[in-house]
């Protein structure tokens, strides 16, 4: 079952604190083994969102990768990445290795059967148009109605959490501009949960906020952390929206 931690911690982030920060740990200071790849998982899956890019990469990177090879899975991603999963599932024990140019051939005459770009658009369209409609931000009280927004909602949902700071002016103004887009995105679900309710840390409290987190399908897609460090002082919605795009968070 998750736990509000899990559903705030386990995901991609962005931007960090700094290195003297209560939230980071070294190998060294913990006495780990950073050359044994499980340590390095372990290690990663209980990290903060305070993690500097170049250390979240390569920590990210390396615990992903290995726990992927661990379970079976492939790296691969796209539509030839598809192809290429799919021949190696089907021939599993055979070493042969799939060309590009066998790929790019094999998409092209994908792109080329209207029957099977008929058929995505079709099940797309029937995924948008059974989306739930919102249009406003909902102001969660405690973290178990935080779980019950993420788990209990439609997978195909996505679902934009604002973490925040009472009597923070930052947070105020991101508040503000969520109002507005709620408005805009009726179909992304919007809402806002206080750090305190939610049990973070006080560093978080201090130095993280305003957050936002974004989920579908009950998993941690994309975090934003620090915005007030990512805007400019006086931002308005346009600034957050142009952010969120960059981000790829919404379209």
């Amino acid at each position: 079952m998750s736990t509000i931690e899990d559903k705030i911690l386990d995901g991609p982030r962005v931007h960090y604190c700094d290195a003297d920060d209560d939230d980071i740990r070294t190998g060294e200071d913990a006495g780990l083994d950073l050359d044994d790849p499980d340590v390095v998982a372990t290690r990663n899956d209980v990290s903060s969102l305070f993690v500097r890019p170049d250390q979240e990469s390569s920590l990210r990177n390396g615990s992903a990768s290995h726990r992927m090879r661990s379970q079976g899975y492939s790296m691969n991603t796209g539509p030839k990445g598809v192809i290429a999963d799919h021949r190696k599932h089907s021939l599993s024990k055979s070493s042969s290795k799939v060309d590009d140019s066998d790929l790019d051939e094999e998409f092209k005459e994908l792109l080329n059967d209207d029957s099977i770009i008929k058929s995505m658009a079709e099940r797309r369209i029937a995924q948008l148009i059974n989306l739930p409609s919102f249009g406003s931000v909902f102001r969660l009280a405690t973290g178990s109605e935080l779980l019950d927004a993420i788990d209990k909602e439609n997978p195909n949902v996505l679902i934009v959490v604002h973490i925040y700071a009472r009597f923070s002016r930052p947070c105020a103004k991101v508040d503000k501009c969520l109002d507005i887009l709620a408005n805009e995105f009726k179909q992304i679900k919007f809402v806002t949960l206080d750090a305190s309710a939610a049990g973070l840390s006080d560093n978080f409290k201090e130095n993280g906020v305003p957050a936002l987190l974004a989920y579908r399908g009950g998993n941690l897609v994309k975090s934003l952390v620090q915005l007030e460090d990512l805007l400019d002082k006086d931002f308005e919605a346009a600034q957050l929206r142009e952010l969120l795009i960059d981000n790829e968070i919404i379209r």
